[in-house]
């Protein structure tokens, strides 16, 4: 038997970010429409320019270090429903510790302060975003791919019990399809 299993966030969101941004030393707030799509967060200026132009700016939620999404610390950041998303990259001789610079030793710690304009937005962007990170983070790096795709060869009938263990712990977070594909004999479950 063969089993294809394929994992894909499935979390869209958009709406009305504002950003902190390091510019020549001084920080400034812009307001940014935004696009949560999987695990990646699209940015513009404008809702129209989503369509028109290519984004101004993306973060992509996979090499996010923060644990779980919530209010921004107040020794951080003190302006309200603000959320704080940590990312660890290698250190680079350029970098110049500022409010989303943070040299580590061999490595910069790199923050995005985004504040949504209501509690309820808040809370609704953190959901979002702590929603992605629990995927990504259920899969681990080994078993996520840059395709979203992860295939699993069934050889025995025995082994079909621990695919539905898998699912089942899956169901208890998110929502399971799963589907049985009578020609191919192939099982598919999607996720999100």
């Amino acid at each position: 038997m063969k089993a294809n299993c394929e994992l894909s966030v499935l979390v869209e969101h958009r709406g009305f970010l504002t950003m902190f941004e390091d510019i020549s030393g001084f920080g400034a707030w812009h307001r940014r429409w935004c696009y949560l799509n999987g695990s990646v967060l699209n940015y513009w200026k404008y809702p129209d320019d989503e369509r028109k132009k290519t984004p101004i700016g993306t973060i992509d939620l996979y090499a996010c270090h923060t644990q779980k999404v919530t209010v921004a610390p107040r020794d951080i950041c003190a302006r309200l429903n603000t959320m704080l998303l940590e990312f660890e990259r290698p250190a680079r001789e350029t970098d110049v510790e500022s409010l989303i610079i943070v040299p580590n030793g061999r490595n910069t710690i790199v923050r995005y302060l985004l504040s949504a304009d209501t509690k309820e937005e808040r809370e609704l962007w953190c959901a979002y975003f702590n929603k992605v990170l629990l995927l990504l983070r259920a899969w681990g790096p080994s078993h996520w791919l840059s395709t979203s795709n992860c295939w699993i060869q069934i050889t025995r009938h025995e082994y079909l019990l621990e695919i539905w263990n898998f699912i089942y712990v899956f169901s208890c977070i998110n929502f399971v399809e799963v589907y049985y594909e009578v020609f191919n004999q192939n099982w598919m479950v999607l996720i999100w």
